[in-house]
Order: C-alpha cells, then sequence, then structure tokens
C-alpha cells in the first residue's frame, strides 16, 4: 500500500498540472471526442457510400489542412492460433514468432481513485 502512495506522489511531481487539471483537461478531451464522432460519424457514412456509388471519386482529399483517405474494402485473411494450438500444438510452436512490443500508458476515466 505505501509502495501504490510513492507511486502516486511520483506521478503527481511529474505532471505538468495539479492532479484536478490532468482530470479535467481529460474529460474535455473525451467531451471534444464525442462531439467530434457526432460530426465526423454521418459525414464517413455518407463518403462511404459516395465511394461505392461513383467510382471516379479520388481516395485522398485534403480539407483546410485535414487528410481524408478511403480506403477501398478488402479481404483479410489471418489463422485461428488459439484453435491451431488446441489442435496442432507443435506446428503452432515452430511457427509462432515473438515481437517485444513497447512500452505505453493507457488513459481512461470514470474508475474511482485507489
Amino acid at each position: 500500500m505505501e509502495e501504490n502512495k510513492t507511486y502516486i506522489n511520483k506521478i503527481r511531481a511529474a505532471l505538468n498540472c495539479s492532479p484536478e487539471e490532468f482530470a479535467k483537461k481529460y474529460s474535455e478531451y473525451k467531451k471534444a471526442e464525442a462531439e467530434f464522432k457526432k460530426v465526423f460519424e454521418p459525414f464517413k457514412t455518407y463518403l462511404l457510400e459516395l465511394h461505392q456509388s461513383e467510382e471516379e471519386l479520388p481516395n485522398t482529399i485534403v480539407l483546410n489542412g485535414v487528410k481524408l483517405s478511403y480506403v477501398s474494402p478488402s479481404v483479410r485473411t489471418s489463422i485461428d492460433s488459439k484453435k491451431l494450438q488446441e489442435e496442432e500444438p507443435e506446428i503452432a510452436k515452430k511457427f509462432t514468432k515473438t515481437t517485444e512490443v513497447a512500452p505505453t500508458i493507457k488513459v481512461s476515466g470514470d474508475v474511482s481513485e485507489q
């Protein structure tokens, strides 16, 4: 428990603002993101429909410095690794690739302080 408090104190010291200001900025960011989605989602739906009905449209346009790119539908093939490991564990082991993943910090809201 003391370890947790020490970590929290180090996090607070690393912030360029108070924890309350950080939480407020995060809340503002999530609200802005929700507002953007209200505008973008219908626009995106319209653009997808437009690209499906008209073949000669450019795949990329720039509107006031914002680049919009249409990505054509495609088929993705993947291997069900869980099923392969269950049914053919030796083959799964032979073709398993290990990749290092860089560390990151995830931020999420609406959790009670611990």
